[in-house]
């Protein structure tokens, strides 16, 4: 007996970043429960599966307002398309990073598809969806606002043929009727985690320091010994810290880290030119220590920053 489908999907998704998961189920929910037993999912229930995607979809969303009330975002995805992974939530993360766009979908062939990354803006509308069309109308009404993550690898299994053939070519043997490729497909709701990745992270990381050394320079004019500030500097590196842990928590550490990245980067850089020098050191207090440190930091930040959390080989 073959694995689930839906216990396919679930697993690679749940190698990598985004918690909570999130599996609205319809019509065959007990054996989709059962399929999933054991691992970290939560699995709810839409009893009126029947009237359309749309109520699933719903139904999913006010699970996870209950769940995850601070959510930045949120991928909506299919129990029958097998490639969609962790990867593929990386890729849509990455491309809203890019674009500046709060809504990302799937983009085959020219026709948009989920999965679909959501901004925590449009929650309320998701929750009130109703009907089979799920939220293509919702994207429709946001065009501007939609960017498309453009892929070949993505397979919607639709029918028992569909699933049957791409088994074959795989493969591997059928796993019985708990698949979401029956049916009405189980919906995957796959939210962020906060800092499990690198960048964020370091993110986390960086802010703390710069909070703490701002801190301290409101009581002396020497950080850590060697590093000078006075009450100026010690106000942008406190504001700068605060701003980094907002980032962290909403999931918005990419542009804090170019940002404050090319900050550091600049400020340090123009210290050493000599008719700056002077100028920088009476109005932040800055010494070559300083100079030196912004600049290593700068330089990692907007390194953390361009660098993809799963290599670019790896997206699908």
């Amino acid at each position: 007996m073959g694995k689930p489908l839906v216990r396919h999907v679930v697993e690679a998704l749940l190698d990598g970043p985004a918690r909570p998961l999130i599996v609205v189920a319809g019509a065959s929910h007990e054996l989709v429960r059962a399929s999933l037993h054991g691992l970290p999912v939560e699995v709810v229930v839409n009893e009126a599966w029947a009237a359309g995607m749309g109520t699933t979809i719903a139904v999913g969303m006010r699970a996870l307002t209950t769940l995850a009330p601070r959510a930045p975002w949120v991928v909506i995805g299919l129990a029958d398309q097998p490639a969609f992974s962790s990867r593929h939530v990386q890729a849509l993360v990455d491309e809203r990073d890019r674009s500046g766009c709060r809504i990302v979908a799937t983009g085959v062939d020219g026709v948009l598809m989920p999965p679909v990354l959501f901004d925590r803006a449009f929650f309320p509308e998701l929750e009130q969806l109703r009907g089979d069309a799920g939220a293509r109308g919702l994207m429709q009404a946001h065009g501007p606002d939609v960017a498309v993550l453009a892929t070949e690898a993505l397979v919607d299994l639709d029918t028992r043929d569909d699933y049957e053939r791409y088994l074959k070519q795989l493969g591997e043997p059928a796993a019985g009727p708990s698949d979401g490729a029956l049916g009405e497909p189980p919906a995957l709701l796959s939210l962020p985690s906060g800092m499990t990745t690198p960048r964020s992270a370091y993110a986390a990381v960086l802010s703390a320091f710069l909070l703490i050394e701002g801190v301290w320079g409101f009581f002396s004019p020497v950080v850590f010994g060697v590093l000078t500030t006075n009450l100026l500097h010690a106000l942008i590196h406190v504001a700068l810290g605060v701003t980094g842990i907002w980032a962290v928590l909403t999931d918005r550490s990419r542009p804090f880290l170019a940002a404050v990245g090319g900050l550091l980067l600049l400020v340090g850089a123009l210290w050493f030119v000599p008719v700056l020098t002077d100028l920088l050191t009476r109005v932040f207090n800055l010494n070559r220590a300083v100079a030196y440190l912004n600049m290593v930091v700068g330089v990692l930040s907007l390194l953390f920053a361009a660098r993809p959390t799963m290599n670019d080989q790896n997206r699908p």
